[in-house]
């Protein structure tokens, strides 16, 4: 048996050990994030099925359809995340600023709306090579986040995005001024289903995804904030340049 052969085994093994406490941490949290949702729907047609006046009933169905929209979307998530935690890595050429470029458009309506000041500062002077999918799926979800919790209390609200692509590791970094995240929260930010603010709606999966991702990389991530002040957060992902 070759060493890379062992490589792989153990990186299955490791795969498979990680896909199996996904699912264990999935059921374990249906009882509230699944269960919660059907109770409502549930709830909303027995209201529904007492009202006669179409507004109420309208607005009944609205909310069973966002009820069942989160569901989906959840299921969706960890559907993906397992696929994608499982397949073989590539080697994509990625341009940073394309990269950024693209994210930012996705987030444009929050950007506009939150009224937040986005600064890019990209520095690639050599190629990134590295699995596409999983750098922009990282990026997007830390991006996003710094520009959803953006704190609506200060009159200037600020993101900072920094890349500095290096033969050896492309390093990125995402600073804001936002609402940042309690100290008790912090050592849970990467669990599946865990929110750290009730601010916003979401499904709590965000940094789980990230992790993942991250991981299977062989990158690194920190995280450093402070409530009320602001979230830095910093990567390290190789660049797979050399090989």
């Amino acid at each position: 048996m070759t060493k890379m052969t062992t490589v792989k085994e153990a990186m299955f093994q490791g795969e498979l050990t990680l896909s199996k406490r996904i699912i264990e941490r999935f059921i374990e949290s249906c009882s509230h994030d699944l269960k919660s949702p059907l109770c409502s729907i549930e709830g909303l047609l027995t209201i529904a099925s007492k009202y006669h006046v179409v507004d109420e009933v309208k607005e009944c169905h609205t909310m069973i359809s966002d009820c069942v929209g989160k569901m989906k979307q959840m299921l969706i998530s960890i559907e993906g995340y397992t696929v994608h935690l499982q397949r073989e890595l590539e080697q994509n050429e990625i341009l940073a600023e394309n990269l950024i470029d693209k994210i930012l458009e996705e987030n444009a309506n929050e950007i506009q709306a939150s009224k937040v000041e986005v600064k890019v500062d990209v520095n690639q002077p050599i190629k990134w090579i590295s699995d596409e999918y999983c750098s922009y799926t990282i990026l997007k979800n830390l991006i996003t986040n710094a520009i959803l919790f953006s704190d609506h209390a200060k009159s200037a609200r600020e993101v900072s995005i920094d890349i500095a692509v290096t033969k050896a590791f492309v390093a990125v970094r995402i600073t804001d001024n936002g609402i940042g995240i309690p100290a008790v929260q912090q050592s849970k930010l990467f669990e599946p289903f865990h929110r750290t603010s009730n601010l916003k709606s979401g499904l709590g999966l965000g940094l789980f995804l990230v992790k993942g991702m991250i991981n299977k990389l062989c990158a690194n991530i920190f995280i450093s904030s402070q409530a009320h002040i602001g979230t830095t957060v910093s990567l390290l992902i190789p660049n797979k340049i050399s090989e």
